[in-house]
Protein backbone atom coordinates (compact mmCIF):
# COMPACT_ATOMS: atom_id res chain seq x y z
CA UNK A 1 0.00 0.00 0.00
CA UNK A 2 1.68 3.61 -0.95
CA UNK A 3 1.64 5.94 1.67
CA UNK A 4 0.04 9.30 1.30
CA UNK A 5 0.71 12.49 3.79
CA UNK A 6 -2.01 15.15 4.06
CA UNK A 7 -0.77 17.91 5.89
CA UNK A 8 -3.50 19.17 8.58
CA UNK A 9 -5.69 16.53 7.32
CA UNK A 10 -8.67 16.74 9.86
CA UNK A 11 -8.73 20.18 9.28
CA UNK A 12 -7.81 20.49 5.37
CA UNK A 13 -8.73 17.08 3.86
CA UNK A 14 -11.46 15.75 6.22
CA UNK A 15 -13.43 19.00 5.93
CA UNK A 16 -12.81 19.04 2.18
CA UNK A 17 -14.52 15.48 1.47
CA UNK A 18 -17.14 16.37 4.08
CA UNK A 19 -18.16 20.00 1.78
CA UNK A 20 -17.78 17.13 -1.36
CA UNK A 21 -20.43 14.84 0.25
CA UNK A 22 -22.87 17.53 1.34
CA UNK A 23 -22.94 18.55 -2.71
CA UNK A 24 -26.65 19.34 -3.83
CA UNK A 25 -28.68 17.26 -6.02
CA UNK A 26 -27.95 18.74 -8.84
CA UNK A 27 -24.16 17.66 -9.14
CA UNK A 28 -24.00 14.24 -8.18
CA UNK A 29 -20.66 14.09 -9.95
CA UNK A 30 -19.03 15.83 -6.99
CA UNK A 31 -20.33 13.48 -4.77
CA UNK A 32 -19.36 10.57 -6.56
CA UNK A 33 -15.84 11.58 -7.02
CA UNK A 34 -15.59 12.09 -3.54
CA UNK A 35 -16.60 8.55 -2.38
CA UNK A 36 -14.24 7.17 -5.05
CA UNK A 37 -11.62 9.08 -3.55
CA UNK A 38 -12.72 7.60 0.15
CA UNK A 39 -12.56 4.49 -1.88
CA UNK A 40 -9.38 4.62 -3.04
CA UNK A 41 -7.01 6.60 -1.05
CA UNK A 42 -9.18 6.68 2.68
CA UNK A 43 -10.78 2.45 3.03
CA UNK A 44 -12.91 2.28 6.19
CA UNK A 45 -10.91 -0.22 7.59
CA UNK A 46 -7.65 1.63 6.54
CA UNK A 47 -5.20 2.87 9.33
CA UNK A 48 -5.39 6.54 7.29
CA UNK A 49 -7.92 7.89 9.67
CA UNK A 50 -8.48 7.79 13.36
CA UNK A 51 -11.70 6.48 14.31
CA UNK A 52 -13.12 10.10 15.28
CA UNK A 53 -12.70 11.02 11.27
CA UNK A 54 -13.79 7.52 10.07
CA UNK A 55 -17.53 8.54 12.64
CA UNK A 56 -17.67 12.16 11.00
CA UNK A 57 -17.34 10.81 7.20
CA UNK A 58 -19.38 7.91 7.87
CA UNK A 59 -22.08 10.21 9.15
CA UNK A 60 -21.69 12.44 6.04
CA UNK A 61 -21.84 9.49 3.52
CA UNK A 62 -25.16 8.13 4.77
CA UNK A 63 -26.68 11.99 4.41
CA UNK A 64 -25.87 11.12 0.74
CA UNK A 65 -28.49 8.00 0.65
CA UNK A 66 -31.30 10.78 0.58
CA UNK A 67 -29.96 11.13 -2.89
CA UNK A 68 -31.25 8.36 -4.06
CA UNK A 69 -28.61 8.78 -7.03
CA UNK A 70 -27.86 4.59 -7.98
CA UNK A 71 -24.06 5.17 -8.62
CA UNK A 72 -23.76 7.16 -5.75
CA UNK A 73 -25.23 4.30 -3.31
CA UNK A 74 -23.39 1.32 -4.97
CA UNK A 75 -20.27 4.00 -4.38
CA UNK A 76 -21.16 4.34 -0.26
CA UNK A 77 -22.24 0.40 0.18
CA UNK A 78 -18.26 -0.58 -1.48
CA UNK A 79 -16.65 2.37 0.43
CA UNK A 80 -18.44 0.99 3.84
CA UNK A 81 -18.62 -2.78 3.02
CA UNK A 82 -15.36 -3.88 0.36
CA UNK A 83 -13.43 -5.37 3.41
CA UNK A 84 -16.38 -7.95 3.67
CA UNK A 85 -16.01 -9.06 0.19
CA UNK A 86 -12.41 -9.81 0.44
CA UNK A 87 -12.39 -12.27 3.18
CA UNK A 88 -15.68 -13.95 2.14
CA UNK A 89 -15.08 -16.35 5.56
CA UNK A 90 -14.59 -13.49 7.82
CA UNK A 91 -17.75 -13.07 10.49
CA UNK A 92 -19.01 -10.17 11.34
CA UNK A 93 -17.51 -8.49 14.54
CA UNK A 94 -18.69 -5.83 17.04
CA UNK A 95 -15.67 -3.98 16.79
CA UNK A 96 -15.82 -3.73 12.99
CA UNK A 97 -15.05 -0.42 11.93
CA UNK A 98 -17.84 -0.09 9.79
CA UNK A 99 -20.00 -1.36 12.25
CA UNK A 100 -18.60 0.88 15.05
CA UNK A 101 -18.60 4.37 12.98
CA UNK A 102 -22.42 3.97 11.53
CA UNK A 103 -23.43 3.15 15.77
CA UNK A 104 -21.66 6.13 16.33
CA UNK A 105 -23.06 8.18 13.73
Amino acid sequence: MQYFYYPNKTQLVINALIAGLSIEESQVYVNRATIDFLINHMPINGKTNSDQEKTRLVENVTKAYTKKDFATLNKIQTWLFQHFDEDEEAEVDAKDPTIVCIVES
